[in-house]
Formats: C-alpha cells, structure tokens, sequence
C-alpha cells in the first residue's frame, strides 16, 4: 500500500489564532494536492526537525484479503526523526496519539518537552478554537511544514469574489471598525470580511506599509515589524488594541522634531548610483502633476512645506563630492525647498499645456545637488479653463514612491493648518534616515548579514553565466542607450481581469502579484532570447523589518533595494510554473536588502568584489502596486500631464529595458522603457504581447481550477498524512 506525498509550507503568523492556521493547512493542502510533480525532499538535519505527523480516520478491515491494522498501516516511516501517530475510531469516538522518536536525533527529556507542548496545544485547540495560537516551550513557532499524501480534500477553496459574495462577518470592536475602513479604502472593496488575509483581498507588500501608516494616523499603534498581509482585520486589531491600551490611547502628533546637522551615511541604493560616475547626476528625478482642489496660497504653501522639511531628513539632504566619494549633508538651516508660482501667459489648449511641460522641463534640469534646490513645488495658476497645476520634483537621491505618498499626505494636512492660522502637528515620524543608514553600516558587519553571503555569492555568479551566455537581441547593435532616446510603450490588463489578478490568483494558490508578473516576464523574455534562463535586476522598496526598533513606515528617503535574480524562463504558463517562481522568490532573504548591504555597505573589500557584477543584468523589473493613487488626495490629486525629462538625455542607460508595472485607475499598466537607438517599437511590441497574454493564460488557468474544485466540493477524503518542521 503505497502513498504518494509532498511537501507544504504553511508559515504561523504572529497571534494565529487555531482556525485561522487550520484554513491556511487547508487550502495550501489543495494546492499542492493537485501537483504531483512537487519534490519530496529528504528530512533535514540540524534543529529543524522533520516530524512526522500521521493521521488515520478510517476503521480497518481487509484489504486486498489481507487484515489491515494499525501497526502495519503506521510502518515505513522509521526515516523520520520524530513521528506522532493519530488514530480516530469513529465507532469508539477515541483519539489516540502515538510518539515514536530517534534516540540519535532527540535525547528522551526533549522529545517529552514536545509531546506535552502538543498535549497543551491540543487542549487549548479544544477549549477554544478562536485563540491565538500561543508560543511553546520549545521557543515560538515560525511556520510548519506539511508533507501530504493520499487524495487531497475536495472542498474548494473560496475565492476574493466568493468571500464578498458570502455573508461578512461584520467588525467587532473598535479597532477592527478603523483598520475595515481602511481596508475598504485600500482594497475599494466594501464590506470587508474579518477574517480574510490582507493579501487574499489583493493587497500587496506597499498596501501594507500604507496601511500601517493609516492605521497609526488613526491612533492605532501597529508595530510594523509583527504586520504581515497573511494577517487579518481581526488578529490585527487584538495587536493594536494592546498597543492602544499600553500607550494610552495613541502617540501624539507633534510639530516636528529635533534634529541635527552634519554628515548622514549613504544608503546602498545611494551608493550605487554614485557608483556609476554618472553624467548630470543633478538631473535624475521623481516629478508629478497635481491639479488643486481649490485656489492654492502661496505663503501658506511655503509654511507648509517648511514644516515638511523641519519633519523629514531627507528633505534637508544636500551632496557634494569630497576626496574620492560623495558624501550626503543633513544641513541645519532649511533651503532645499523652493516654492514657486510660474506663470506661462494667457495661452488656449494644447499651447498652454505645452508651456508648462516646457517650463517643468526647465525646473527639473536645475536641481542642485549642493547648494539646493533638491525640491521644487511649482504653483501655475488657473488658465482659460479654470484649472492650476501644481508640479512636485525632486531629485531621486530623497525621495521613492512611497515617500511620496507620505509626503503628499503631510501637505495636505500641513497646508490645512497653515491657511487656519494654526500650528502645524503632523503625524508622529518614524526612525529618522540618519538613524537607518547608522543601523543599516552595523548589521552589515552583523551575524544576520554575514549568513547571507553564500547565498549573494551564488547568485551574481550565476547572473554573470546568464548574463554572458543569453544576452537580449538587439535590432541595432551600434546604438547608444541614451536617455535622450527613451521610448515608452504601455500595456494593460482589464478592470476585470486586474481584479483577478489582485484578489482571486492570490487567494486560491497563497502567492503574490510579484509572482505572476515574473513569471510572466521570464516566459516572455525567455521566448524572445531563446533563453532557458532570464538574469533580471529586481527592485524592492526596501523597507522590511530586518533590524529590532526600526519603523520605516512614515520615513522619507531613497529606501530602494535592487539585487539581481536568475528566473527560469517557462515554456508554457502553467500554475506549476507560478509555484515554481513563487518559491524561488521567498526564499530571497529579506526581499533582496541584503544583497545592496554586502555590497556596499561592507568593509570586506574582498565581499564586495565577489557581489559585483561586472556588466548590469540587462532588465530591470519594478512593481510600484498603488502607491500612486496615495499620493492623490482632496487638495491635491494626482493628473496625467507631461511633466518633461525625469532624466538628463545625455545620461547613458543603466538597463536596455525598464519594465514598470502599476495598478492605476483600476487597471494593471505595465510600462516597457527601451532605447529606440536599440530596438524597433514593433519588437518590443511582440514582447509586450507575450507577456499579457502570459497573464491571461494564468487568469483562464485560475477560473478552471476554481471550477474543478466547485464540482469536486462535497467528496470526502478519508486519509490523509502531514508530516510539520517545527523551527
């Protein structure tokens, strides 16, 4: 009698209540149940133990006219180190747990140590099935690993679209009340379900950091560091409610804070693009349109963005080249913000629209990388249609999408105070840049980062064979990669298709969006290169939670990471091949903050050689999610109007492509930057296509597979064995 088994990562968040990991067991027990394919690896070594859990719901009788029973069912599983063995006798309503151990693996006092913290477990299970899971005796718990075999349940999974169709279960208290809002207003999704996981419901990593900031806006004290989009609205708001008690009702808003002048430590993202001895590095910049709500004050507007910059280091940064590096200036004395009013004349449309790209144009090429300004808040008032616009720049050096969300929203609210006359609060600041930067030049001297490094080491030397080896066509192999050469194309998925992507793919295979527009780009990339292998530059926004006390989730900087990852490029767009993506993608510590830290934060200059990459991976992907649609608000929302070059034009390339995805206005864009120097539009086209129609086959892949599981629903399965690594 044999079985058929695989392996099942199911991680046990912080306060996991007993229900809530048993659905997670179960849906991820579906998943793979459907994939025979999925390697069984051997138990590991070392603390993390490979246990064996075994559990029988069936009486026994003859099989094949031999007497089946309960020894012979349980034998054949003497490989793993620790086995717990249960067995449910329907007739005597009895559950009996056996433990069998390696006297090789585990003294006796520790595998009793287990057992009774199972015992507890159980109990608890019993009592209360709504709990949190507590921490054992043996030191927490991280996550288990279940190993499956026999069929997998039936019972399907239910879906984003599914869950909102169902009766919600309404929020209970008042912090559940305040985060279901914010969900709502995050997700556009109302009403919001209790006891669904942030990411299920489509959010993403980005969503999480804004969700954080808007809850402690609200007075909910979150600690970014325990949040993760597995959790719920409901095990959310027991962490906030014990932080809210603890500190009285919420941390107070203050005006800003003390801060000091003098020399801050470049971040990795910095260090690399100092690194690249750039051409016009004052020109390199973030620039948005907004257009004002209402008629916009000057004076109040400059108090206002004061404020800002008394708030937030970053936004009094100034470089300079000293010796052989640069070096980044936190100056005491404010004037790296300069806020204008710009007048173009009475023109009609498109002229006056044309005036202004000009002068936008104008303003971001005068950045001042020494002296200031680094950014600029350009007021030009009403024209024939009644309508301003105000153009927000600054230099790349300071700012990052999501700081740009956080600052949108303190000028909102700073500029309301300052046109009342009133004092101006804003909301609590995070670790101040100064203070990262300083931790970040320690832990890369640290155990953490230093355990890493194989890891890094492995991967540029792969990227370099990649690199080497598959290089992309090109339709003109003499062209430079200016910036001046630039071209666009835009790419995007239906509202109803974005929807599916963002709620009903994660929900039902436990992955994220990152996972299937990588694996998408790998596919069609992998088409075009004739490549088995992509060598990709991933970009992250680098604000995880790898150092004790640090909050980053109202900070305003560069916080960037960028590492390099090799993906296998699949042939067909298979849910397998998601899988295979989204494990290789988990298993990047830290999200690729690491990588940037060794490389140039490091003082072993042997380390940093080893990291470097002699030639850039030639595509760089970035997934900005819906930061955008934060950065718009009453006063100020956010307009598509061509703002001029972000870039220098005589500035070479650092990628020959720049994928840009985005959810915006409810639809997933997908910008694809080349150099038309390089390639012909019509290439990049096909590319284009490729990947889209990746999506969609992993779309009609997700509907089929929920339809299976609807008309499987109601059969039973009558054995199944999980085998948990306790860590």
């Amino acid at each position: 009698m044999f079985t058929r088994t695989c392996p099942v990562l199911v991680d046990v968040a912080p306060d996991e209540s007993f229900l809530s990991l048993a659905k997670k067991v179960a849906l991820e027990t579906i998943r793979v149940g459907r994939h025979q394919h999925y390697p069984v690896h051997n138990p590991v070594s070392g603390r993390l133990w490979n246990i064996l859990f075994n559990y029988l719901a069936v009486e026994f009788g003859d099989f094949a006219g031999i007497p089946m029973t309960a020894d012979l069912l349980l034998f054949g599983y003497s490989n793993y180190p620790l086995a717990l063995h249960l067995r449910h006798f329907d007739a005597r309503e009895q559950l009996t747990v056996d433990f069998d151990f390696h006297a090789s693996v585990f003294a006796p006092d520790e595998a009793e140590a287990i057992v009774r913290d199972y015992m507890q477990l159980l109990a608890l299970l019993i009592a209360d099935p709504e709990q949190p899971i507590p921490a054992t005796a043996g030191g927490g718990h991280k996550g288990i690993l279940l190993r499956v075999g026999g069929n997998p349940p039936q019972k399907p999974a239910a879906t984003a679209q599914d869950a909102s169709a169902a009766t919600v279960e309404p929020p209970r208290s008042g912090a559940e009340r305040i985060l279901a809002g914010i969900w709502a207003n995050l997700l556009k999704l109302d009403p919001v379900p209790r006891n669904e996981s942030f990411y299920n419901l489509g959010g993403d990593s980005i969503m999480t950091l804004i969700m954080v900031f808007e809850a402690q806006k609200a007075g909910l004290n979150l600690d970014p560091a325990l949040i993760s989009g597995d959790q719920t609205v409901a095990q959310l708001a027991l962490a906030a409610d014990a932080a809210h008690s603890a500190s009285g009702g919420g941390a107070a808003a203050r005006t800003g804070r003390d801060y000091r002048g003098g020399a801050v430590q470049l971040l990795p993202v910095q260090h690399r693009f100092f690194a690249t001895t750039p051409v016009d590095p004052h020109h390199w910049n973030l620039a948005y349109m907004f257009e004002p709500g209402e008629a916009v004050d000057l004076a109040s507007l400059h108090r206002a963005m004061h404020a800002l910059a008394a708030h937030h280091t970053a936004l009094r940064c100034s470089f300079s080249f000293y010796g052989q590096s640069w070096q980044q200036i936190a100056d005491d004395w404010i004037d790296m913000i300069s806020v204008t009013q710009e007048e173009v004349g009475d023109l009609t449309e498109p002229e006056r629209s044309l005036a202004i790209e000009h002068r936008c144009a104008e303003l971001q090429a005068s950045l001042d990388l020494g002296s200031g300004p680094l950014v600029r808040l350009a007021v030009f008032p009403p024209g024939r249609d009644g309508k301003a616009r105000v153009l927000l720049c600054a230099h790349h050096l300071i700012i990052d999408p999501i700081s740009v969300a956080i600052l949108t929203d303190d000028l909102r609210s700073a500029y309301r105070q300052a046109a009342c006359g009133e004092p101006i609060q804003l909301p609590p600041a995070t670790t101040e840049l100064r203070d990262w930067a300083e931790a970040l030049a320690v832990y890369a001297a640290g155990r953490e980062a230093v355990g890493e490094v194989e890891y890094w080491s492995n991967v540029a030397s792969e990227a370099r064979r990649v690199i080497a080896v598959a290089p992309l066509p090109r339709d003109e192999t003499a062209g430079r990669n200016t910036s001046e050469s630039l071209q666009e194309l835009l790419v995007s998925l239906s509202d109803a298709e974005t929807r599916e992507l963002l709620r009903d793919i994660p929900h039902a295979y436990h992955t994220e969006i990152n996972d299937v527009l990588l694996m998408a780009l790998a596919h069609a990339i992998g088409r075009w290169a004739r490549a088995d292998r992509v060598c990709l530059a991933l970009e992250g926004h680098g604000r995880e939670h790898i150092i004790p006390g640090i909050n980053l989730s109202r900070t305003v900087g560069w916080l960037v990471s960028a590492y390099p990852a090799v993906l296998r490029a699949p042939r067909a767009c298979q849910i397998t091949e998601l899988m295979a993506v989204h494990d290789q993608l988990k298993a990047v510590p830290h999200k690729g903050v690491g990588y940037g830290v060794l490389r140039y934060l490091s003082q072993d200059r042997n380390l940093s050689a080893r990291l470097m990459l002699e030639t850039e991976p030639e595509i760089m992907f970035t997934y900005l999610g819906q930061t955008e649609q934060w950065a718009d608000n009453e006063l100020f929302r956010l307009i598509d109007h061509p703002v001029g070059p972000l870039r220098s034009p005589r500035r070479l390339r650092r990628h020959l492509l720049n994928v840009v995805a985005r959810v915006r206005h409810g639809r997933l864009e997908v910008a694809w930057h080349f150099s038309r120097n390089i390639h012909q539009l019509a290439t990049i086209e096909n590319v284009a296509a490729d990947f889209i129609a990746a999506l969609r086959t992993v779309l009609d892949a997700g509907r089929s597979d929920l339809e299976v599981r609807r008309a499987s629903a109601g059969s039973r399965n009558p054995q199944v064995y999980l085998e948990a690594r306790l860590g």
